[in-house]
């Protein structure tokens, strides 16, 4: 800011999240799906990307006439967002850089532990009016402390391989069409 300070929220650059919509056409179509999977993450590794890095975002079916097979299925279109975590060494530790789909908050409040007793954080006789980080044990940070994030697993997880999807879904190039008949 103009006086030389930080600002209070810093600057921050938003990741994009890419987005893949996947269509199919199926027989059969089970509603119970959409809360199986949708706005779940992956629990496992799937299709090369980690454990808790691929949201369900939505399922849609469809019911339509199908020429081809001579009969009605279902036209089913799933949205998946991709946001693998991020970390760097950091001598020793790893230092998440990206969570995931996991929310990462400052371990921080208007209160802390003294003597297992909470108490009103207080900085020059008074009440602080923001919230004021502390340490992982609730008592107030000091100024030569390392702060203290809080991870927190937002998202339910399942197993996307019930999906029936196939496993090379997002490595294969784009089909050529059959050649045609002469």
């Amino acid at each position: 800011n103009a006086a030389g300070e930080p600002y209070e929220s810093g600057v921050v650059i938003p990741l994009s999240t890419p987005i893949a919509v996947v269509s199919r056409l199926a027989r059969e179509f089970d509603e119970a799906w959409l809360d199986v999977y949708k706005g779940r993450i992956n629990s496992v590794p799937w299709m090369g990307f980690p454990a808790g890095s691929v949201l369900c975002k939505d399922i849609t079916a469809d019911l339509q006439w199908l020429d081809d097979v001579g009969g009605y299925g279902w036209a089913v279109e799933y949205q998946f967002a991709f946001k693998p975590p991020i970390s760097v060494d950091d001598g020793g530790d790893d230092v998440l850089i990206r969570p995931g789909w996991s929310a990462v908050l400052l371990n921080a409040g208007l209160r802390e532990k003294v003597g297992g007793q909470l108490k009103a954080i207080m900085v020059d006789n008074a009440p602080v009016s923001s919230p004021y980080a502390l340490k992982a044990d609730g008592a107030r940070l000091g100024p030569s402390d390392d702060p203290v994030y809080d991870v927190y697993d937002v998202y339910p997880e399942v197993d996307f391989a019930g999906l029936g999807l196939p496993t090379d879904l997002f490595s294969r190039g784009t089909p050529e069409p059959p050649p045609e008949e002469a």
